[in-house]
């Protein structure tokens, strides 16, 4: 009995040994960066946000992330991580953007209390993937505000006092790669010999871990 737990033991570190090794959470899948700046009119407005916009089915299904969490004043800087804990739409938002569909995104700078508008990119364009983030869990999308000026000016309308705003912004998706089945399969394996292993002598299980693989959703250079 003693030989055999060997044997397993032995197995199990040889397979960990061939493996990749682990990908830490919070991987940097994709970043994009753009101006963003309108002007809403009638507006006297003095703060700004900015929100994702999945737009899916031929724009009937559309999906909205980190609408009304954080506003943004002339010159401000800073970034806010859209998460499930904050996002009640993360958990769709991310589904969609990992479900190997090219559907379109927009990103959206409003007024307060106005409105506002913003350019739309499909996903591939967007996230760098082929075509999204497929094979990946996204975790958390950040906004980063380099720079944002906000100030009132008079449209060329008659329509009132309007609020003009441009900013430099910097979408991020993080997140960690989805285990292949048979990885999970083969992890399985090692843990169970691990742990039979381990109540013999008394040591903790061996616990799940989550290996990278390939995924064209990384662009070349992170």
């Amino acid at each position: 009995m003693l030989r055999r737990v060997h044997i397993q033991a032995a197995l199990g570190l040889f397979i960990l040994s061939i493996l990749p090794s682990p990908l830490k959470a919070g991987t940097l899948l994709s970043s994009f960066s753009l101006h963003a700046g309108a002007g809403p009119a009638p507006c006297q407005s003095t703060r700004t946000q900015f929100f994702l916009e999945h737009d899916s089915q031929g724009f009937t299904h559309i999906v909205t992330l980190g609408q009304g969490l954080r506003f943004w004043g002339d010159g401000e800087a800073g970034f806010i991580d859209f998460t499930p804990s904050n996002s009640p739409a993360f958990s769709e938002f991310a589904a969609l953007v990992s479900d190997g569909q090219d559907d379109f995104i927009v990103s959206l700078g409003y007024a307060e209390g106005c409105g506002g508008g913003g350019p739309g990119f499909m996903e591939s364009e967007m996230l760098g993937g082929a075509p999204d983030l497929a094979g990946w869990q996204l975790e958390s999308v950040r906004l980063i505000v380099h720079d944002i000026t906000v100030e009132a000016y008079d449209p060329p309308c008659d329509c009132g006092p309007g609020t003009r705003f441009d900013a430099n912004i910097t979408w991020e998706f993080w997140g960690t790669p989805v285990p292949e089945p048979g990885m999970l399969g083969l992890l399985g394996v090692v843990g169970v010999g691990m742990s039979r292993r381990g109540r013999r002598r008394g040591n903790a299980f061996f616990g799940n871990a989550v290996f990278h693989r390939e995924s064209s959703a990384l662009r070349a250079g992170m």
